[in-house]
């Protein structure tokens, strides 16, 4: 999953990247009614680009989630004579949550 969330966020800054790159350029889409065409496109070009962004960082998110929930926690094994006390405070708290 990180793998695509770094594909849709690469695919979705080149998008951005090239349709600012035409737009300052001076490269017109179309020929009939120039301006009202030009504008269009380029709105659908940074809307795709945003679109693109967005996904890469939610699927990205979401893979770092996964990626966390994935880690499982072991106890900490006792060597005889050890107590609770000279635990670590993070082992005590979850050592009273499964009491």
């Amino acid at each position: 999953m990180r793998r695509m969330a770094q594909i849709f966020t690469g695919v979705g800054v080149a998008v951005a990247v090239i349709g600012a790159s035409a737009y300052a350029l001076g490269l017109r889409p179309s020929t009939l009614p120039p301006a009202l065409l030009d504008l269009s496109v380029y709105k659908l070009v940074f809307v795709a680009a945003g679109c693109l962004i967005a996904a890469g960082a939610a699927v990205g998110r979401a893979s770092r989630r996964r990626e966390g929930e994935a880690v499982r926690v072991t106890p900490m094994p006792l060597s005889e004579g050890q107590a609770v006390e000279s635990w670590p405070e993070t082992d005590k708290l979850r050592d009273d949550v499964r009491k």
